[in-house]
Protein backbone atom coordinates (compact mmCIF):
# COMPACT_ATOMS: atom_id res chain seq x y z
CA UNK A 1 0.00 0.00 0.00
CA UNK A 2 2.50 2.45 0.60
CA UNK A 3 3.03 4.61 -2.33
CA UNK A 4 -0.35 4.17 -3.46
CA UNK A 5 -2.63 7.59 -3.70
CA UNK A 6 -6.08 7.67 -1.73
CA UNK A 7 -8.72 9.41 -3.28
CA UNK A 8 -6.62 11.50 -5.55
CA UNK A 9 -4.72 13.14 -3.13
CA UNK A 10 -3.30 11.13 0.02
CA UNK A 11 -0.02 9.48 -0.59
CA UNK A 12 0.42 6.60 1.82
CA UNK A 13 3.79 6.81 3.85
CA UNK A 14 4.30 3.81 5.93
CA UNK A 15 2.21 2.22 8.31
CA UNK A 16 1.96 3.82 11.50
CA UNK A 17 -0.62 1.57 13.59
CA UNK A 18 -2.51 -1.34 13.12
CA UNK A 19 -5.77 -2.11 14.80
CA UNK A 20 -8.07 -5.26 14.99
CA UNK A 21 -9.91 -4.08 11.66
CA UNK A 22 -7.29 -2.32 9.87
CA UNK A 23 -3.80 -0.45 9.49
CA UNK A 24 -3.58 3.29 10.05
CA UNK A 25 -0.96 4.75 7.47
CA UNK A 26 1.00 8.11 7.80
CA UNK A 27 -0.10 9.93 4.55
CA UNK A 28 0.39 13.28 3.60
CA UNK A 29 -1.45 15.62 1.90
CA UNK A 30 -0.57 16.40 -1.59
CA UNK A 31 -2.89 19.25 -1.55
CA UNK A 32 -2.36 21.10 1.61
CA UNK A 33 1.28 19.39 2.04
CA UNK A 34 0.64 18.65 5.56
CA UNK A 35 0.88 15.09 7.50
CA UNK A 36 -2.12 12.91 7.62
CA UNK A 37 -3.61 9.96 9.12
CA UNK A 38 -4.86 7.51 6.86
CA UNK A 39 -7.72 4.38 7.67
CA UNK A 40 -9.50 2.12 5.97
CA UNK A 41 -13.00 2.08 7.06
CA UNK A 42 -13.76 -2.14 7.00
CA UNK A 43 -16.87 -3.24 7.38
CA UNK A 44 -17.39 -5.53 10.28
CA UNK A 45 -18.52 -9.39 9.39
CA UNK A 46 -22.08 -9.61 8.65
CA UNK A 47 -22.90 -6.09 8.00
CA UNK A 48 -24.35 -4.86 4.85
CA UNK A 49 -23.81 -2.17 2.88
CA UNK A 50 -26.64 0.03 4.43
CA UNK A 51 -24.26 -0.50 7.81
CA UNK A 52 -21.12 0.64 6.02
CA UNK A 53 -22.95 4.21 4.85
CA UNK A 54 -24.25 4.66 8.22
CA UNK A 55 -20.86 4.44 9.47
CA UNK A 56 -19.61 7.04 6.94
CA UNK A 57 -22.47 9.07 8.29
CA UNK A 58 -21.68 9.25 11.13
CA UNK A 59 -17.85 9.96 10.55
CA UNK A 60 -18.89 13.03 8.51
CA UNK A 61 -21.22 14.17 11.73
CA UNK A 62 -17.80 13.44 13.84
CA UNK A 63 -16.15 15.91 11.68
CA UNK A 64 -17.84 18.85 13.25
CA UNK A 65 -15.97 17.73 16.11
CA UNK A 66 -13.18 20.81 16.78
CA UNK A 67 -11.44 19.84 20.13
CA UNK A 68 -7.70 19.70 20.72
CA UNK A 69 -8.16 16.41 23.03
CA UNK A 70 -9.84 14.81 20.03
CA UNK A 71 -8.39 13.48 16.58
CA UNK A 72 -9.69 15.41 13.79
CA UNK A 73 -11.83 14.27 11.39
CA UNK A 74 -10.49 15.64 7.90
CA UNK A 75 -12.06 14.12 5.25
CA UNK A 76 -14.13 10.67 3.95
CA UNK A 77 -13.45 9.48 0.54
CA UNK A 78 -14.12 6.42 -1.56
CA UNK A 79 -11.20 4.76 -2.86
CA UNK A 80 -11.65 1.33 -5.10
CA UNK A 81 -14.79 1.18 -3.70
CA UNK A 82 -13.96 1.24 -0.46
CA UNK A 83 -14.29 4.61 2.14
CA UNK A 84 -11.46 5.72 3.59
CA UNK A 85 -10.88 8.03 6.89
CA UNK A 86 -8.79 10.78 6.95
CA UNK A 87 -7.51 12.34 10.18
CA UNK A 88 -5.04 14.89 12.18
CA UNK A 89 -1.85 13.11 12.46
CA UNK A 90 -1.04 12.75 16.03
CA UNK A 91 2.69 11.60 17.01
CA UNK A 92 2.11 9.13 20.29
CA UNK A 93 1.61 6.27 21.83
CA UNK A 94 -2.38 4.66 23.06
CA UNK A 95 -2.79 4.55 26.38
CA UNK A 96 -2.98 0.81 26.09
CA UNK A 97 0.47 0.95 24.85
CA UNK A 98 1.53 3.06 27.75
CA UNK A 99 0.28 0.22 30.14
CA UNK A 100 1.33 -2.66 28.14
CA UNK A 101 4.98 -0.85 27.74
CA UNK A 102 5.93 0.54 30.85
CA UNK A 103 3.02 -0.86 33.05
CA UNK A 104 0.05 0.56 35.36
CA UNK A 105 0.32 4.92 35.97
CA UNK A 106 -0.26 7.34 38.93
CA UNK A 107 -3.86 7.97 39.93
CA UNK A 108 -2.45 11.81 39.04
CA UNK A 109 -1.25 10.81 35.84
CA UNK A 110 -4.66 9.14 34.79
CA UNK A 111 -6.45 11.91 36.00
CA UNK A 112 -4.53 13.99 33.90
CA UNK A 113 -5.00 11.87 30.81
CA UNK A 114 -8.87 11.17 31.65
CA UNK A 115 -9.65 14.79 32.17
CA UNK A 116 -8.95 15.48 28.81
CA UNK A 117 -10.73 12.98 27.11
CA UNK A 118 -14.00 13.42 29.10
CA UNK A 119 -13.71 17.18 27.94
CA UNK A 120 -13.77 16.11 24.45
CA UNK A 121 -16.48 13.42 24.83
CA UNK A 122 -18.60 15.89 26.64
CA UNK A 123 -18.54 17.99 23.80
CA UNK A 124 -19.34 15.56 21.24
CA UNK A 125 -22.20 14.40 23.12
CA UNK A 126 -23.25 18.06 23.36
CA UNK A 127 -23.33 17.66 19.50
CA UNK A 128 -25.09 14.38 19.55
CA UNK A 129 -22.33 12.18 18.85
CA UNK A 130 -21.51 9.33 20.70
CA UNK A 131 -17.93 7.39 20.76
CA UNK A 132 -19.04 3.87 21.48
CA UNK A 133 -15.67 2.59 21.55
CA UNK A 134 -13.66 4.36 23.84
CA UNK A 135 -10.75 1.81 25.73
CA UNK A 136 -7.30 2.33 26.29
CA UNK A 137 -6.22 1.96 22.37
CA UNK A 138 -8.42 4.60 21.26
CA UNK A 139 -6.68 7.00 23.99
CA UNK A 140 -3.37 8.78 22.17
CA UNK A 141 -1.03 10.08 24.68
CA UNK A 142 1.73 12.49 22.71
CA UNK A 143 4.09 15.06 24.36
CA UNK A 144 3.04 16.27 28.23
CA UNK A 145 0.78 13.80 28.09
CA UNK A 146 -1.41 15.53 25.81
CA UNK A 147 -4.03 13.44 24.98
CA UNK A 148 -6.43 12.79 22.29
CA UNK A 149 -9.58 10.56 21.74
CA UNK A 150 -9.43 8.66 18.67
CA UNK A 151 -11.81 7.03 15.86
CA UNK A 152 -14.89 9.01 16.13
CA UNK A 153 -17.68 8.19 13.66
CA UNK A 154 -16.29 4.66 12.92
CA UNK A 155 -16.40 3.35 16.24
CA UNK A 156 -19.32 1.41 15.35
CA UNK A 157 -17.04 -0.26 12.84
CA UNK A 158 -14.13 -1.38 15.26
CA UNK A 159 -16.18 -2.44 18.29
CA UNK A 160 -14.41 -4.80 20.28
CA UNK A 161 -17.34 -6.81 20.90
CA UNK A 162 -19.04 -6.65 17.86
CA UNK A 163 -22.01 -9.14 17.35
CA UNK A 164 -22.21 -10.18 14.01
CA UNK A 165 -25.01 -11.35 12.00
CA UNK A 166 -23.95 -14.79 12.30
CA UNK A 167 -23.96 -14.84 16.18
CA UNK A 168 -19.48 -14.19 16.05
CA UNK A 169 -18.01 -11.79 18.02
CA UNK A 170 -14.83 -10.25 17.31
CA UNK A 171 -11.89 -9.00 19.89
CA UNK A 172 -12.80 -8.73 23.73
CA UNK A 173 -15.72 -7.00 25.62
CA UNK A 174 -13.41 -5.66 28.39
CA UNK A 175 -14.83 -2.40 27.85
CA UNK A 176 -18.62 -2.59 27.29
CA UNK A 177 -21.04 -1.29 29.92
CA UNK A 178 -23.78 -3.71 31.11
CA UNK A 179 -26.49 -2.61 29.67
CA UNK A 180 -24.67 -2.99 25.91
CA UNK A 181 -23.73 -6.46 27.07
CA UNK A 182 -27.15 -7.46 27.53
CA UNK A 183 -28.38 -5.84 24.22
CA UNK A 184 -29.50 -2.32 24.74
CA UNK A 185 -28.39 0.16 22.65
CA UNK A 186 -25.36 2.20 23.47
CA UNK A 187 -26.09 5.86 24.95
CA UNK A 188 -24.02 8.82 26.52
CA UNK A 189 -23.93 6.78 29.58
CA UNK A 190 -22.31 3.54 27.79
CA UNK A 191 -19.14 5.96 26.98
CA UNK A 192 -19.24 7.75 30.49
CA UNK A 193 -18.79 3.48 31.93
CA UNK A 194 -16.05 3.02 28.97
CA UNK A 195 -13.86 6.13 30.09
CA UNK A 196 -13.99 4.61 33.72
CA UNK A 197 -13.30 0.96 32.59
CA UNK A 198 -9.96 3.16 30.51
CA UNK A 199 -9.11 4.84 33.43
CA UNK A 200 -9.55 2.09 35.75
CA UNK A 201 -7.19 -0.17 33.16
CA UNK A 202 -4.31 2.64 33.60
CA UNK A 203 -4.20 2.64 37.27
CA UNK A 204 -4.49 -1.13 37.50
CA UNK A 205 -3.19 -2.62 34.62
CA UNK A 206 -6.02 -4.26 33.19
CA UNK A 207 -9.71 -3.41 32.87
CA UNK A 208 -12.24 -4.43 35.96
CA UNK A 209 -13.41 -7.49 34.81
CA UNK A 210 -9.87 -8.27 33.40
CA UNK A 211 -9.26 -10.08 29.44
CA UNK A 212 -9.02 -13.45 30.42
CA UNK A 213 -11.11 -16.15 29.09
CA UNK A 214 -13.28 -15.87 25.58
CA UNK A 215 -15.66 -12.66 24.83
CA UNK A 216 -18.88 -14.88 26.51
CA UNK A 217 -16.87 -15.45 29.62
CA UNK A 218 -15.56 -11.40 30.18
CA UNK A 219 -19.25 -10.71 28.85
CA UNK A 220 -20.84 -12.70 32.25
CA UNK A 221 -18.29 -11.20 34.44
CA UNK A 222 -19.57 -7.65 33.57
CA UNK A 223 -23.49 -8.52 33.70
CA UNK A 224 -23.45 -11.18 36.66
CA UNK A 225 -20.00 -9.75 39.11
CA UNK A 226 -20.13 -6.69 40.87
CA UNK A 227 -16.99 -4.18 40.23
CA UNK A 228 -14.01 -5.09 41.97
CA UNK A 229 -12.38 -2.20 44.69
CA UNK A 230 -9.52 -1.18 42.46
CA UNK A 231 -5.96 -1.03 44.87
CA UNK A 232 -4.18 1.69 43.41
CA UNK A 233 -6.58 4.27 42.45
CA UNK A 234 -6.30 6.42 45.51
CA UNK A 235 -8.04 10.15 45.31
CA UNK A 236 -9.81 8.32 42.31
CA UNK A 237 -12.03 6.02 43.39
CA UNK A 238 -14.93 8.33 44.39
CA UNK A 239 -15.21 9.46 40.30
CA UNK A 240 -14.35 5.77 39.08
CA UNK A 241 -16.84 4.21 41.68
CA UNK A 242 -19.48 6.16 39.96
CA UNK A 243 -18.51 6.01 36.37
CA UNK A 244 -18.54 2.60 36.83
CA UNK A 245 -22.10 1.77 38.06
CA UNK A 246 -24.24 -0.65 37.04
CA UNK A 247 -27.12 1.44 35.87
CA UNK A 248 -26.33 3.86 33.73
CA UNK A 249 -29.13 6.05 35.51
CA UNK A 250 -26.73 6.77 38.04
CA UNK A 251 -23.60 7.52 36.50
CA UNK A 252 -22.26 11.52 36.14
CA UNK A 253 -22.60 13.23 32.52
CA UNK A 254 -19.52 13.28 30.62
CA UNK A 255 -18.99 16.70 31.72
CA UNK A 256 -19.19 16.17 35.44
CA UNK A 257 -16.75 13.30 35.23
CA UNK A 258 -14.52 15.92 32.92
CA UNK A 259 -15.20 18.36 36.14
CA UNK A 260 -14.31 16.18 38.66
CA UNK A 261 -11.01 14.56 37.06
CA UNK A 262 -9.38 18.01 36.35
CA UNK A 263 -10.23 18.31 40.36
CA UNK A 264 -7.71 16.13 40.32
CA UNK A 265 -5.61 16.88 38.20
CA UNK A 266 -2.92 19.49 39.68
CA UNK A 267 -1.84 20.30 36.16
CA UNK A 268 -5.45 21.66 35.12
CA UNK A 269 -6.34 25.35 35.09
CA UNK A 270 -9.89 25.07 36.32
CA UNK A 271 -12.68 26.82 34.17
CA UNK A 272 -14.46 29.35 35.61
CA UNK A 273 -17.40 28.32 35.42
CA UNK A 274 -16.63 25.29 37.39
CA UNK A 275 -18.62 24.87 40.64
CA UNK A 276 -16.78 24.00 43.65
CA UNK A 277 -16.94 20.86 45.55
CA UNK A 278 -19.82 21.19 48.44
CA UNK A 279 -18.94 21.76 52.13
CA UNK A 280 -20.19 18.48 52.84
CA UNK A 281 -18.67 16.50 49.72
CA UNK A 282 -21.95 14.90 47.59
CA UNK A 283 -22.17 10.70 48.51
CA UNK A 284 -20.98 8.13 45.95
CA UNK A 285 -21.23 4.35 45.52
CA UNK A 286 -19.42 2.17 47.64
CA UNK A 287 -17.36 -0.66 46.05
CA UNK A 288 -17.86 -3.87 46.42
CA UNK A 289 -15.90 -6.93 46.65
CA UNK A 290 -16.88 -10.56 44.35
CA UNK A 291 -17.59 -11.68 47.75
CA UNK A 292 -21.29 -9.49 47.84
CA UNK A 293 -24.17 -11.32 46.79
CA UNK A 294 -26.77 -8.95 45.75
CA UNK A 295 -27.38 -5.36 44.38
CA UNK A 296 -29.68 -3.17 46.31
CA UNK A 297 -30.87 -0.26 44.72
CA UNK A 298 -31.45 1.87 47.67
CA UNK A 299 -35.54 1.24 47.96
CA UNK A 300 -34.12 -3.26 48.79
CA UNK A 301 -35.44 -4.45 45.57
CA UNK A 302 -33.22 -6.89 44.20
CA UNK A 303 -33.09 -6.59 40.67
CA UNK A 304 -32.69 -10.01 38.79
CA UNK A 305 -31.59 -10.16 34.65
CA UNK A 306 -33.32 -12.89 32.52
CA UNK A 307 -30.03 -13.20 30.95
CA UNK A 308 -31.72 -15.57 28.07
CA UNK A 309 -33.50 -12.74 26.71
CA UNK A 310 -30.02 -11.25 26.86
CA UNK A 311 -28.34 -14.04 25.15
CA UNK A 312 -30.76 -14.08 22.70
CA UNK A 313 -29.65 -10.05 22.23
CA UNK A 314 -26.19 -10.44 22.49
CA UNK A 315 -24.98 -13.83 21.49
CA UNK A 316 -27.84 -15.70 19.28
CA UNK A 317 -27.29 -18.53 22.19
CA UNK A 318 -29.35 -20.16 24.79
CA UNK A 319 -27.80 -19.21 27.93
CA UNK A 320 -28.84 -20.01 31.55
CA UNK A 321 -30.05 -16.82 33.81
CA UNK A 322 -27.64 -14.54 35.76
CA UNK A 323 -28.85 -12.31 38.46
CA UNK A 324 -27.67 -9.08 37.50
CA UNK A 325 -25.73 -7.87 40.51
CA UNK A 326 -25.04 -3.81 41.42
CA UNK A 327 -21.49 -2.53 41.06
CA UNK A 328 -19.77 1.27 41.24
CA UNK A 329 -17.99 2.17 43.86
CA UNK A 330 -17.16 4.74 46.62
CA UNK A 331 -15.88 5.08 50.10
CA UNK A 332 -16.92 3.02 53.20
CA UNK A 333 -21.03 3.23 54.04
CA UNK A 334 -24.41 2.38 52.35
CA UNK A 335 -26.52 4.75 51.60
CA UNK A 336 -28.89 5.82 48.81
CA UNK A 337 -28.16 9.61 48.09
CA UNK A 338 -30.54 12.35 48.39
CA UNK A 339 -28.50 15.03 47.83
CA UNK A 340 -28.86 16.94 44.85
CA UNK A 341 -25.65 19.13 43.63
CA UNK A 342 -23.45 20.21 40.62
CA UNK A 343 -21.49 16.91 40.67
CA UNK A 344 -24.18 14.08 41.63
CA UNK A 345 -27.51 13.07 41.10
CA UNK A 346 -30.23 12.60 43.30
CA UNK A 347 -31.51 8.87 44.18
CA UNK A 348 -28.28 6.85 43.58
CA UNK A 349 -28.49 3.25 44.27
CA UNK A 350 -25.49 2.00 46.62
CA UNK A 351 -24.24 -1.32 47.75
CA UNK A 352 -21.52 -2.21 50.61
CA UNK A 353 -19.44 -4.95 52.21
CA UNK A 354 -19.12 -2.99 55.28
CA UNK A 355 -21.00 -4.55 57.53
CA UNK A 356 -20.10 -1.94 60.43
CA UNK A 357 -22.42 0.38 58.53
CA UNK A 358 -26.24 0.85 57.63
CA UNK A 359 -27.61 -0.55 54.66
CA UNK A 360 -30.63 1.70 53.41
CA UNK A 361 -33.41 -0.77 54.97
CA UNK A 362 -31.25 -0.20 59.03
CA UNK A 363 -31.54 2.79 61.02
CA UNK A 364 -28.77 5.77 60.20
CA UNK A 365 -25.90 6.14 62.02
CA UNK A 366 -26.51 8.23 64.31
CA UNK A 367 -24.18 9.79 67.31
CA UNK A 368 -25.20 8.00 71.13
CA UNK A 369 -25.71 10.24 73.76
CA UNK A 370 -27.61 9.71 76.77
CA UNK A 371 -30.40 11.11 76.52
CA UNK A 372 -31.11 9.71 72.80
CA UNK A 373 -34.56 8.42 72.00
CA UNK A 374 -35.12 4.50 71.00
CA UNK A 375 -34.67 5.08 67.13
CA UNK A 376 -37.24 4.64 64.66
CA UNK A 377 -37.27 2.47 61.80
CA UNK A 378 -35.75 5.74 59.78
CA UNK A 379 -33.59 6.52 62.54
CA UNK A 380 -35.22 9.62 63.75
CA UNK A 381 -35.23 9.18 67.40
CA UNK A 382 -38.63 7.91 68.78
CA UNK A 383 -40.44 9.04 65.92
CA UNK A 384 -42.21 11.87 67.45
CA UNK A 385 -39.61 14.20 68.09
CA UNK A 386 -39.60 17.88 66.07
CA UNK A 387 -36.20 19.23 67.38
CA UNK A 388 -37.79 21.32 69.77
CA UNK A 389 -34.66 22.02 71.54
CA UNK A 390 -32.54 23.96 69.27
CA UNK A 391 -33.79 26.25 66.86
CA UNK A 392 -32.69 25.44 63.10
CA UNK A 393 -30.55 28.37 62.23
CA UNK A 394 -28.72 28.05 65.78
CA UNK A 395 -27.60 24.31 65.18
CA UNK A 396 -26.22 25.11 61.59
CA UNK A 397 -24.05 28.61 62.89
CA UNK A 398 -23.43 25.76 65.96
CA UNK A 399 -22.41 23.37 62.64
CA UNK A 400 -20.05 25.70 60.54
CA UNK A 401 -18.74 27.06 64.28
CA UNK A 402 -16.73 23.99 64.30
CA UNK A 403 -15.38 23.93 61.07
CA UNK A 404 -12.54 23.04 59.74
CA UNK A 405 -10.90 22.75 63.15
CA UNK A 406 -12.97 19.96 64.46
CA UNK A 407 -14.31 17.25 62.34
CA UNK A 408 -14.80 14.55 64.71
CA UNK A 409 -17.67 16.77 65.70
CA UNK A 410 -19.11 17.61 62.48
CA UNK A 411 -19.18 14.31 61.79
CA UNK A 412 -21.36 13.04 64.57
CA UNK A 413 -23.81 15.97 63.55
CA UNK A 414 -24.65 14.56 60.25
CA UNK A 415 -26.69 11.89 59.42
CA UNK A 416 -28.70 9.71 56.93
CA UNK A 417 -27.21 9.40 52.89
CA UNK A 418 -24.84 11.75 53.38
CA UNK A 419 -22.91 10.06 55.74
CA UNK A 420 -22.35 7.63 52.35
CA UNK A 421 -19.61 9.53 51.58
CA UNK A 422 -17.00 8.25 54.25
CA UNK A 423 -15.31 10.30 56.31
CA UNK A 424 -12.01 10.19 55.02
CA UNK A 425 -13.51 12.30 52.27
CA UNK A 426 -14.94 14.36 54.49
CA UNK A 427 -12.03 14.99 56.25
CA UNK A 428 -10.06 15.42 53.40
CA UNK A 429 -12.23 17.95 51.65
CA UNK A 430 -12.27 20.57 55.25
CA UNK A 431 -8.56 19.76 55.39
CA UNK A 432 -8.14 22.11 52.04
CA UNK A 433 -10.18 24.71 53.89
CA UNK A 434 -8.40 27.08 56.27
CA UNK A 435 -11.50 28.82 57.81
CA UNK A 436 -15.64 29.17 57.02
CA UNK A 437 -18.04 32.07 57.68
CA UNK A 438 -21.80 31.66 57.27
CA UNK A 439 -23.86 34.69 57.07
CA UNK A 440 -27.54 35.55 56.64
CA UNK A 441 -28.83 32.10 58.51
CA UNK A 442 -32.40 31.53 58.06
CA UNK A 443 -34.74 28.54 59.02
CA UNK A 444 -37.48 28.20 56.17
CA UNK A 445 -39.15 25.00 58.02
CA UNK A 446 -38.30 22.89 61.09
CA UNK A 447 -36.12 21.25 59.00
CA UNK A 448 -34.63 23.44 56.00
CA UNK A 449 -32.25 26.31 56.77
CA UNK A 450 -30.53 28.96 53.67
CA UNK A 451 -27.72 30.83 54.39
CA UNK A 452 -24.97 32.34 52.84
CA UNK A 453 -21.14 30.70 53.30
CA UNK A 454 -17.65 31.81 52.65
CA UNK A 455 -14.48 29.58 51.95
CA UNK A 456 -11.13 30.88 52.85
CA UNK A 457 -9.00 27.97 51.09
CA UNK A 458 -5.88 26.82 52.15
CA UNK A 459 -4.46 27.69 48.81
CA UNK A 460 -4.74 31.57 49.09
CA UNK A 461 -8.47 31.23 47.19
CA UNK A 462 -11.97 32.50 48.88
CA UNK A 463 -14.92 32.02 47.27
CA UNK A 464 -18.77 32.42 48.14
CA UNK A 465 -21.76 30.43 47.69
CA UNK A 466 -25.16 30.63 48.57
CA UNK A 467 -26.36 27.04 50.66
CA UNK A 468 -29.65 24.81 52.01
CA UNK A 469 -29.49 22.26 54.63
CA UNK A 470 -31.88 20.19 55.09
CA UNK A 471 -32.19 18.73 58.65
CA UNK A 472 -33.80 15.84 60.40
CA UNK A 473 -34.91 16.15 64.12
CA UNK A 474 -32.71 14.18 66.50
CA UNK A 475 -33.27 14.36 69.88
CA UNK A 476 -33.57 17.60 71.55
CA UNK A 477 -31.17 18.64 67.75
CA UNK A 478 -31.17 18.13 64.30
CA UNK A 479 -28.99 15.67 61.67
CA UNK A 480 -28.24 17.23 58.70
CA UNK A 481 -28.97 14.90 55.86
CA UNK A 482 -28.26 17.29 52.36
CA UNK A 483 -26.57 19.90 51.07
CA UNK A 484 -27.28 21.91 47.77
Amino acid sequence: MSGDLIGGRYLLQRSVGRGAMGTVWLGTDQTLHRDVAVKQMGSVPGEDAAGTARAMREARSAAAMNHRNAVSIYDVVDHENAPWLVMEYFPSRTLGDIIKEDGPISPERAAHIGAQVADALSDAHKLGIMHRDVKPGNILVGDGDHAKISDFGIARAEMDATLTQTGMMTGTPAYLAPEQATGDSPSTASDVWALGASIYAAVEGEPPYGTQGNPLQVLSRIVSEPVPRPDHAGPLLPILGEMLSKDPRSRPTMAEAASRLADLDADAEPPASRTRIAPIPPAGPTWTTPADSAYDGGGGRRRLLPIALAALLILALAVGGWALLGGGGGDDNTATSNQSGPSHRPDKPKHSNDNSQPTPSEPSETPTTESQPTPDENGNGNGNEQGGGEDPAQFVERYYALMPNDTDAGWQMLGGSIKSQGKSSYEEFWSSIDSVTVSNVEAQSATSVVYTITYDEADGGSSTENKRITLEPHGDSYLITSDT
